[in-house]
C-alpha cells in the first residue's frame, strides 16, 4: 500500500470510530431505560397530558404536590388551562443526572387553541405554520420509595398561551 492511501485508509478508520462513539454517546445522552422504569413512566405522564386525563397525570407528580393539591381543584384548573393548549408531541433532547434527581430536556410541540389565535395572532413569532409552538423545556424526575414521580412538568408557556382567555373581560 502507498504512504498516501494508507494515511486515508488510517483516517477513515479514525473517522469512523470518533463517529460510533459520538453516536453511542448520544444515544446514551436520551436513553431514559437506564433508569429503571422512567421512561415508561415519562411516557404514561406525558401521553396523559396529551389526552387530558388530569386525575391519573396528578397520580404522577410528587407525594408532595399530590398533598399540596386538592385532586378536583387540579383537575377543574388543568381542564381551563387546557382550553389554551394542547400537547401535540414531545421529544427528549437531554438527560442530567443530578443528585437524586433526573433533569430531561424536553421539546414540547403545542398547539394553541382557535381562541388564542383568533385573540392574540403569532405569538411572537414562535407560531409555525401547522399553527404549533416548540418549547424547550426541563422536566425532573425524582425516584421516591422505588417509583418515579414528576416534580416539575415544565411550564411550556401554559399561562402566556392562556392569557387571552383568562384576562377576557367579555
Amino acid at each position: 500500500m502507498r504512504p498516501r492511501t494508507k494515511k486515508t485508509v488510517t483516517l477513515i478508520a479514525i473517522f469512523a470510530f470518533i463517529s460510533a462513539v459520538l453516536s453511542i454517546y448520544f444515544l446514551w445522552e436520551t436513553d431514559l431505560s437506564r433508569y429503571d422504569e422512567l421512561e415508561k413512566r415519562f411516557v404514561e405522564y406525558y401521553e396523559l397530558e396529551k389526552s387530558g386525563k388530569w386525575g391519573k397525570a396528578i397520580t404522577y407528580r410528587t407525594p408532595v404536590i399530590q398533598r399540596a393539591i386538592e385532586t378536583d381543584y387540579y383537575i377543574s384548573q388543568m381542564h381551563i388551562d387546557d382550553k389554551g393548549w394542547k400537547l401535540k408531541s414531545y421529544k427528549i433532547r437531554h438527560i442530567e443526572k443530578e443528585h437524586n434527581k433526573i433533569k430531561i430536556a424536553v421539546d414540547f410541540v403545542q398547539q394553541p387553541s382557535k381562541e388564542f389565535i383568533s385573540k392574540i395572532g403569532v405569538y411572537a413569532g414562535n407560531l409555525s405554520e401547522a399553527n404549533e409552538i416548540t418549547f424547550k423545556e426541563w422536566s425532573v424526575w425524582k425516584k421516591i420509595d422505588g417509583v418515579w414521580y414528576c416534580e416539575d412538568a415544565a411550564s411550556r408557556g401554559h399561562l402566556p398561551l392562556n392569557a387571552a382567555l383568562a384576562f377576557d373581560d367579555t
